[in-house]
């Protein structure tokens, strides 16, 4: 799987927006991996997150490897396979167009927190990154989190792949 990165994509391009949970079944195998898989290569690879993906995805493949993924239905990841696997992401990493943490994005964070019942923080903030990237260009969200996916209906209707 390859993702395509440009430091300014062009107003053109739709990019497509993956949370934490959706770039994880890249390397965890859960019941949507294929799935996310294929939209990604359906979508041409244009690929964007908020830099916070990059510690849960990690933070999500150390706990698998320690825990034997009691919360999903993975195997236990051994070791050699985690750091395999964070190998694989790093690569991926380096290609995919990231959103940094910013003032205004925490900010916006903040609204969506203030507006959305139940919506945890990093997801305020997963949300808030793709409504900032909105502002350059088309985006599309992709995640597997229904508390997530139901905020994103309601801010962003248009953005729901």
């Amino acid at each position: 799987m390859t993702a395509k990165k440009r430091s300014i994509p062009n107003p053109a391009t739709t990019l497509l927006y993956l949370d934490s949970n959706a770039l994880v079944s890249l390397y965890l195998e859960r019941t949507y991996s294929l799935e996310v898989r294929t939209t990604i290569e359906a979508h041409g690879g244009w690929i964007a997150t908020s830099a916070i993906t990059y510690a849960e995805v990690i933070g999500a493949l150390v706990q698998a490897a320690r825990a034997g993924q009691e919360k999903y239905s993975e195997k236990q990841v051994s070791q050699k396979a985690l750091e395999a696997s964070i190998q694989t992401f790093e690569a991926l990493w380096d290609e995919i167009n990231v959103i940094s943490v910013s003032l205004e994005v925490s900010q916006l964070a903040r609204d969506v927190l203030r507006g959305q019942n139940g919506l945890r923080a990093m997801d305020a903030l997963q949300l808030s990154s793709a409504l900032r990237m909105r502002q350059e260009v088309p985006v599309r969200f992709l995640t597997y989190d229904q508390k997530l996916l139901e905020c994103v209906r309601n801010l962003m209707p248009e953005a729901v792949w």
